[in-house]
Parts: structure tokens; sequence; C-alpha cells
């Protein structure tokens, strides 16, 4: 990668997020993203794409994904919300959150991708699973100026059965999963005939043999592996392919699950070094 890099893509990695910010603190720390355009991430990547593509500080995105409080976004459990909404959790919480951290860089909460383009951000692009079209569909400034960042977010973060499927209050009539159903990881994005040599991925990862998860017999538990269990799968087709291999920062995510909303303050502070350590590397090859 000789090329100075434009582009940056961030997988999706649920309670992981702070394995993509130490990659990325680092790439800052070498001077590698010093011509960054545009940002784009599915699911709790498209939330690290969107601080990045917000301008927030390294130190900034530092205190907030070290300070999530992941359980909190269980909230509303509600046993007939399976059935009616979909999924066992309202997801509300989840979504003030991203409000808040919307605001501050954009000027009010319910800022649109039009809004923020307006306000010198970055362009972002924010990837979500449309049921309607059985595909993803990308968010951004000039493919659908009027729907609302935090909203994008929120639909790119709906985990099958766990959060319900989602609806955008304006801007589209489709309704929305997480992202990471049919892309997680859309390094190709901004690729055009040939693969782009500016862009950069950040790809968590587990490298080591899982062993079997103790699945328990609850909507919960079973939602939650299901959904694991597409992550992976799109992992392997990553790892074979040298032309998204070769230009992603392999995150080793420590053995811990996107879903372990009961991530320890050590286990955050060694995904960060985990991600430092993969850049580091990473910066060694090129």
């Amino acid at each position: 990668m000789t090329q100075p890099i434009t582009h940056t893509i961030y997988k999706g990695g649920g309670v992981r997020i702070a394995g993509a910010y130490g990659a990325h603190r680092k790439a800052v720390e070498l001077g590698l993203l010093d011509n960054l355009q545009a940002t784009a991430g599915t699911s709790a990547g498209g939330l690290m794409a969107a601080l990045v593509a917000g301008r927030y500080s390294m130190d900034e995105i530092g205190q907030i994904v070290t300070r999530i409080n992941f359980p909190s976004f269980k909230d509303g459990w509600d046993p007939f919300e399976e059935f009616t909404k979909l999924g066992l959790y309202s997801g509300r919480t989840l979504q003030r959150f991203v409000e808040s951290l919307i605001a501050p860089k954009a000027g009010k909460p319910f800022a649109t991708f039009a809004d923020i383009r307006d306000a010198g951000w970055l362009d972002l692009h924010v990837v979500a699973t449309a049921l309607n079209l059985r595909d993803y569909i990308v968010f951004s400034a000039d493919t659908t100026p009027t729907v609302i960042v935090s909203e994008a977010i929120r639909a790119s973060m709906s985990i099958p059965l766990f959060y319900g499927a989602y609806r955008l209050s304006q801007g589209s009539t489709y309704t929305y999963l997480d992202g990471g159903v049919v892309n997680n990881y859309p390094l190709t994005l901004f690729d055009g005939p040939a693969p782009n040599p500016q862009v950069l991925g950040f790809f968590l990862h587990n490298p080591n043999p899982a062993p079997p998860f103790n699945v328990e017999l609850n909507a919960e538990s079973i939602a939650l592996n299901t959904f694991e269990s597409m992550l992976d799968a799109q992992d392997a087709h990553v790892l074979r392919t040298p032309s998204l291999l070769n230009r992603s920062v392999v995150i080793d995510t420590q053995g811990i699950s996107s879903t372990d909303f009961n991530i320890t303050a050590d286990q955050v502070t060694a995904l960060i070094a985990s991600g430092e350590t993969a850049m580091a590397n990473f910066k060694l090859l090129l």
C-alpha cells in the first residue's frame, strides 16, 4: 500500500469496538490517516465510522469506547416483543446513546446525512440489511441525504431477534436488520472495477479455534448464537481472498464474542492493545 489512505472501513464487532479503536489510534499516530476523506462501517463498525467521520479526537473516542455501558442496551425486555416486534429488547437505550454521540459534532441529535455533510464531517457510509430487498443498503449523504444518521446506525445495529426489526421515522419504508446479516465487512464499498488501494479496513477476528459455545435453550441465547454464526461464516471469505486480506488490519479479538454484553474493563483494555499491535505489525508490511 504505497498510496495515501483516503478511506477506512470498520467491520461490525459489537462489544469489541475497542479493538478497532486501538488500531485506528495507532494508524493516526503513524501518520497513515492524514489524507482520510471517507469512512464506512457496519453495526458497531458503523458507529466507529461515525465517530471518526464526526472528527472526534482519539482521546474522545477512547473515553467513549471504554465507558460504554453495554448491559444497559438490554432494555425493555418483554417476551411478547419477540412476537409483536420481532425482538426481545426495545433498543431505545442504544438509540439514545447513538443520538448523544451525533449531537455534539452535528449540532443536533437528529441530524440527517445532508446535515452532517454541511457540518463538515468526513463522508460517512453506514451499512444495514434491508429485508424488503433481501440485501444490504448503504446510507450516505449521496444516497440517503434525508435519513437521520442516528437512526441509520441504530438500524445497522439491529441484531436479529435480539432487537426488533427497525423502521426509520422518515426517508424510507423498508424494514431493517443488522448490516452484519449480509455484509459485516464492506471493504469493497469504495472499489471500482479493481480494488481501491487507498482503502484500509479494520477487521476484527478470532484466529484461534473456538471451543463449543454454551447455547442455552432460551430465545436470547439462540438469537445471539445464530447471529454469531452468520458473522463467522463471512470471515472465511475475507481470510482466503488476497485482494481483501492485503488491505485489512486483522485484529485479534482475544476470544471475546461480539455479543458478550458483560465484557469487562480488562477485556476492553486488552482489545485496545490488540488493535494497536495489529496496526503496528501491518505497518511493517507496507
